[in-house]
């Protein structure tokens, strides 16, 4: 989202519908109206498969998107190919970030993380992805992986370029404010390593020890 709103043509929110709204639909035809009147030429926000069943309780979250489609919304699906990471991630978020903005200084820190509890969260991550799939079933999108797209900044400005492609629109340079700060290794993202690497080497979870 940072790297899209960079874009001068394009106008990106975040997660418009993690609140109940009486009016969904409205709220996003003004806030694309908004978009519009600063003379932008695209404009859209970040959704996640909850927003949809859970929160705004669509009859259909399948048939809305295939709405959103068919009036020309495009739909950019973003995974992360390494579950483990994902997680690790997650849980961090819930008591600290993993990104800084530039300038603002921070420093990673390594914690110990319940091996259950990332199985639990790996499992759950699992679960959103299924439930993407069946919300985009029937609908074309540009799938996007975040280790090939997005993990690393030389790979960022391709990636929007591509959208750019998308959207009909024409690439500029963008940039984001965030900066990663966490080490690609799982050694050094955890102060437990042994525990969890002796708990996932029991099960089909020994695929995501990776060092």
């Amino acid at each position: 989202m940072s790297l899209l709103s960079s874009h001068p043509q394009i106008a990106c929110d975040g997660e418009l519908l993690k609140d109940k709204r009486l009016w969904p639909d409205r709220l996003i035809a003004g806030r694309l109206e908004r978009a519009r009147q600063k003379k932008k030429l695209a404009y859209g926000f970040k959704l996640q498969p909850e927003h949809l069943d859970n929160i705004q309780h669509m009859a259909s979250a399948n048939a809305w998107v295939q709405t959103m489609a068919a009036q020309g919304w495009k739909v950019i699906r973003l995974s992360r190919r390494n579950r483990l990471y994902q997680a690790i991630s997650a849980v961090r978020i819930e008591t600290m970030d993993a990104h800084y903005r530039a300038g603002k200084g921070g420093a990673f820190e390594p914690v110990a993380i319940d091996p259950f509890y990332l199985k639990a969260m790996m499992c759950f991550i699992g679960f959103t992805e299924n439930q993407i799939t069946q919300q985009l079933e029937g609908i074309d999108y540009l799938d996007i992986s975040y280790e090939d797209g997005l993990e690393k900044p030389e790979a960022q400005s391709g990636t929007v370029a591509e959208i750019c492609g998308l959207l009909g629109l024409e690439p500029a340079p963008v940039s984001s404010s965030f900066v990663r700060i966490s080490p690609t290794r799982l050694r050094d993202m955890v102060t437990n390593y042994d525990e969890i690497a002796a708990e996932f080497r029991r099960d089909q979870f020994i695929d995501y020890l990776t060092d």
